[in-house]
């Protein structure tokens, strides 16, 4: 294939003797790591002998046999000439097929060399989007992720060491691994994050700042804990020994109460996990949250607020009591103008307001901005200064001095003893001056600043810039114990790195080919003073990486494991695949399961299968006084307090998950179940059974004997066997049975409906208006009762806060009377502590008592008459209502709704507020993408069903929320489902686990196919395919 190249070069030197006809040919072959190549396919001649002239034939260019990933071998023959005469060879490289800026890869008399690359990488630097400075440390997130340096005597820089830094570190710790870090704020000597739609805080936690429920400190990120947890917190403020955030609109604080900083009307001790801000914040739109020392002020409804320690009258509201426990207007704040920015700290509040800075509180070092107040001020004051007709957009107050952001600069105040004003000087200042920007500074915009105790930092254009002191490292400048007068810039090591192009490999700052990448290669030569003309440019191409090898059955394979072996897919130093093992029980790899991701060349699959599950659909659930019960499979379940045997387990102690109910009811398919006060009752394949206290016969065997299992109602109902539903309340009861209502028990207000206010030891069918009439369903208040016969409302009983619905102020009815007001066709009715509700035509009515809102029409007024409830049920199609003492809740269109009273939370909406109208319960939580069909109140607290599972909240002293503690919740929390689930495993194979947590083995004898594919620098080859390996018999 040899052929001349033209044109040819004449040169005209003077030469001592003529030289014979040279040639010489370019091979290319891979490196000895990829193989051998072919022989050499291009010559190039030197023609002619005359000492005045010789002519040099240009050479072929190189013809690929082999190449590599990121590297290429060249060859050559040497050219033929007389003894003492030698070639010199040139190789080029270019990435354009016109030899564009070429780069010489080889010169040299050698005939062989390696292309490894050696092209320059590209410095890559994270992009800084925030920026906060505490007492003496800084903290930044970079590209999503949090880095700190200075001071860590408390583990503040949150990477695992208390060893102070003078460049930006990167916050570790499992917690943040893998998460998007978007909001970050350093406090005194805690910092705290939000990754990921959750909040994370570590640091010093000697008053619970923290917020994970414990005062232990902690040198790695922990999750806050409390009401924040069923939230997405979008802002997180770390201040001195407390903690704010807010999510949806609302603000969450935690840690000191010393002085009300947490804004939830006390100054009870720590609290050391998130909680509500109360007052006003409860339903005003929270936009920025800043807590200081002692105080905490946020922007609500465009409004400045503070709350907290108000000595000397320096929170700037309109009390001067000492303390302000919940959020209070800041009193002088420019009529008209939205408060944009605010800040607190030492006793010293700024505010934005009409891009004016106003400041009030302390003044002892200039800290307020002005002169005219030396001893400080208790109503905001205009700062002028070098801010004077300038346009402020933030403001940040440190320790003891302060910074603003105007017209893209900054501006600082106060004590300067560490050059922490920026303005090149130490004199403290009273008013603003500028900070130099014709240093690191000049021309930058600066969009954040933020003021530390001695220091101070500023965001420009993604990059960091600090000064004053710098004893700890707090500027970040990689030049601890040097103080800074002028802004200097942050280090910008730990955001910056070599890259190269996909694939290849760094070395240094240089890269490797790139894989699957065309180069050309242009070959030249001289010998002595003659120089051949070069050979064309010849495209050569790198090799894209191999496929992933096949996974291979390993020795330590056994019957119900299998180990799995796989080769190494790395292509030179620096590539480290990331491998993806996946197992399917199918040939075609159907349904696959990844049993590992990681850098390993080999992984042993125990299994870890489900195992079949025996599940229990949840299909009822009821909430007593302290106690909860729920039906699942037809068999009954009880949790909570249990000193009277309300729980049915034989035994008198308290049990925080469901436990199953025993005696009569074991074989026997229950159908309804209701939790009253320290008893509870139950249906049972058309029979009535109750257990626990029995103090006014309210269990219905004929006696006041207490019980600890079940026992059957007696009387007319022993008869029955059609029994179809059951009622429990305080201490009277009542069921339903051939389309009949029959009660018993307590009757000091004629709750039983019989005529008279005699107490009853077994059932006795209700009179007055439901005679005759087609009983469907029944519900036991504590004073009264409520039916539904042939689609409408009746009631009986006490009529002291007109829960009878009748339209009367008669003080009690001794039969039932219908119910006057709803629409026809109620299909649910429930009645407790002097109120009712129901269900009719999809709507909620209710009536009765209201002290606390629980009629839900937006008043606290008695209603003598159903009244529909108001709010976000307006619309809703209903299908269930439940009331219990003080609050009601609602399903509808698939979601929970409470209102009423809400001291424990019963409301369920991530507070402790009561409210006149319907809330939805939250559902960020475990009760997202759920459908809610069943509601059940309590006494202080309520519980649901979602999907066949049951979900509880509000108050936990008995453990009746089910979840295996006594910690009260704000929020739904699943009740333990491990009782309802049974799960077994192949034979053969070997469980691991107990419960729902069951898990399998592999089976013995069975083929399971694996496939492997991998990832590396960017490049994702193609998968192995499925391989068939199987156990050991």
């Amino acid at each position: 294939m040899s052929k001349s190249i033209q044109p040819t070069s004449t040169l005209r030197r003077v030469r001592r003797a003529a030289l014979t006809t040279v040639s010489a040919l370019l091979i290319v072959t891979a490196t000895p790591l990829l193989g051998s190549g072919a022989d050499f396919t291009g010559q190039a001649t030197v023609m002619g002998n005359a000492v005045s002239t010789a002519t040099l034939t240009a050479p072929t260019g190189p013809a690929l046999t082999a190449a590599g990933v990121t590297g290429l071998s060249l060859g050559w023959e040497a050219a033929p000439v007389d003894p003492g005469a030698a070639a010199d060879y040139t190789v080029q490289r270019s990435l354009s097929a016109d030899g564009s800026n070429p780069a010489t890869v080889y010169s040299g008399a050698d005939l062989a060399t390696t292309d490894a690359g050696g092209l320059p990488g590209v410095l890559e630097g994270k992009v800084l989007s925030s920026l906060s400075s505490g007492n003496a440390h800084s903290c930044v997130i970079a590209d999503g992720a949090a880095y700190c340096w200075g001071s860590n005597g408390n583990g503040q820089l949150g990477d695992g060491t208390t060893q102070s830094r003078d460049v930006p570190t990167l916050v570790g710790g499992e917690a943040l691994a893998g998460q998007t870090v978007t909001a970050l704020s350093a406090g005194i000597d805690h910092t705290c994050a939000i990754a990921s739609g959750a909040a994370y805080c570590w640091g010093n936690n000697d008053y619970g700042q923290l917020g994970d429920n414990t005062t232990t400190s902690s040198r790695s990120p922990v999750v806050v804990t409390g009401a924040l947890a069923a939230t997405l917190p979008t802002q997180i403020n770390a201040g001195y020994s407390h903690s704010c955030a807010i999510a949806a609109d609302q603000a969450y604080c935690w840690g000191d109460n010393s002085s009300g900083e947490l804004g939830d009307g006390t100054r009870t001790g720590n609290r050391k996990t998130s909680a509500l801000v109360g007052g006003i914040l409860a339903t005003a739109p929270v936009t920025a949250i800043r807590p200081g020392r002692f105080q905490t002020c946020a922007i609500a409804g465009d409004a400045a607020l503070c709350w907290g320690n108000n000595s000397e009258g320096f929170l700037g509201v309109s009390t001067s009591e000492m303390y302000v426990l919940t959020p209070s207007a800041v009193v002088g704040l420019p009529d008209a103008q939205p408060v944009t920015s605010i800040s607190s700290s030492n006793g010293t509040q700024c505010a934005v307001a009409g891009a004016i800075v106003l400041c009030w509180g302390r003044n002892g070092n200039g800290q307020l901005g002005s002169e005219s107040a030396p001893g400080g001020s208790v109503t905001p004051i205009a700062l002028a200064g070098a801010l004077t007709g300038l346009d402020a957009t933030a403001v940040t107050v440190g320790e003891i001095h302060a910074c603003a952001i105007a017209d893209g600069k900054p501006y600082c105040w106060g004590t300067n003893v560490f050059s922490e004003l920026g303005d090149g000087g130490s004199v403290t200042q009273r008013s603003p001056v500028a900070a130099v920007t014709n240093g690191a500074l000049s021309g930058e915009i600066i969009t954040e600043v933020s003021a530390g105790r001695w220091h101070s930092c500023a965001l420009s254009d993604g990059a960091g810039y600090c000064w004053g002191r710098n004893d700890s490292g707090e500027l970040g400048n990689g030049a601890a114990g040097a103080a800074s007068p002028t802004p200097t810039s942050v280090s910008t090591k730990a955001f910056s790195e070599w890259v190269c192009p996909t694939g290849a490999i760094l070395t240094g700052d240089t890269c490797s080919l790139t894989p699957a990448t065309t180069y050309y290669y242009q070959l030249s030569y001289t010998v002595g003073e003659w120089t051949a003309p070069s050979s064309g440019w010849l495209p050569v191409a790198t090799t894209a990486p191999a496929a992933a090898g096949s996974p291979s059955r390993g020795a330590a394979s056994t019957s119900t494991a299998l180990s799995v072996d796989w080769p190494d897919a790395s292509w030179g130093a620096g590539i480290d695949p990331s491998y993806t093992l996946q197992r399917s029980l199918s040939a075609d790899g159907s349904d696959p399961t990844t049993v590992y991701t990681g850098a390993d060349l080999t992984k042993t699959d125990a299994g870890g299968l489900s195992g079949d599950i025996r599940g229990q659909t949840v299909t009822s659930v009821s909430a007593g006084f302290s106690h909860t019960c729920a039906l699942a499979g037809g068999s009954a379940y009880c949790w909570g307090e249990n000193d009277y045997g309300q729980l049915g387990d034989g035994t008198t102690i308290t049990k925080p998950t469901p436990t199953p109910v025993g005696g009569l009811l074991d074989g026997k398919t229950v159908t309804t179940i209701s939790a009253g006060e320290y008893y509870t009752c139950a249906t049972a394949e058309g029979q009535a059974y109750c257990w626990g206290t029995n103090g006014y016969g309210q269990l219905g065997d004929n006696t006041t004997t207490n019980h600890l299992t079940p026992e059957r109602v007696e009387g007319e109902l022993a008869s029955k066997s059609n029994v179809t539903s059951i009622s429990a309340s305080q201490s009277s009861t009542c069921a339903v049975a051939d389309a009949r209502a029959y009660c018993w028990g307590a009757n000091w207000w004629g709750q039983l409906g019989i005529g008279t206010t005699d107490q009853q030891l077994v059932p006795i069918a209700l009179v007055g208006d439901l005679i005759g009439k087609t009983v469907t369903s029944i519900t036991a208040g504590n004073t009264h009762t409520c039916a539904i016969a042939d689609g409408s409302v009746y009631c009986s009983g006490s009529n002291w806060y007109r829960q009878l619905g009748t339209g009367t102020d008669d003080e009690m009815e001794l039969t039932p009377l219908p119910v006057i007001g709803l629409p026809a066709g109620t299909t649910r009715v429930d009645s407790a502590n002097g109120f009712s509700c129901a269900v009719a035509a999809g709507a909620v009515y209710c009536w009765g008592g209201n002290g606390n809102g629980q009629v839900g029409d937006g008043t606290t007024a008695w209603r003598a008459t159903p009244t529909a409830v108001g709010g976000l049920l307006v619309g809703q199609t209903a299908t269930d209502v439940s009331v219990d003492s003080y609050h009601a809740c609602a399903a509808a269109s698939g979601v929970a709704y409470c209102w009423g009273l809400n001291g424990s939370s019963q409301l369920g909406d991530g507070t402790t507020t009561s409210s006149y109208l319907p809330r939805e319960v939250v559902r960020t939580g475990v009760l997202a993408d759920q459908n809610v069909a069943v509601v059940d109140a309590a006494v202080n607290g309520t519980c649901a069903i979602a999907a066949g599972s049951v979900y509880c909240w509000g108050n936990n002293a008995s453990g009746q929320l089910g979840d295996g503690s006594t910690t009260n919740s704000a929020v739904p929390v699943p009740t333990d489902p491990t009782i309802f689930q049974s799960w077994s495993c192949p034979a053969g194979a070997v469980s691991t686990g107990a419960g729902a947590d069951v898990t399998c083995s592999l089976t013995p004898g069975t083929t399971y196919y694996y496939q492997l594919s991998y990832t590396a620098a960017g490049f994702t080859p193609a998968p192995s395919g499925f391989t068939g390996l199987k156990t050991s018999e």
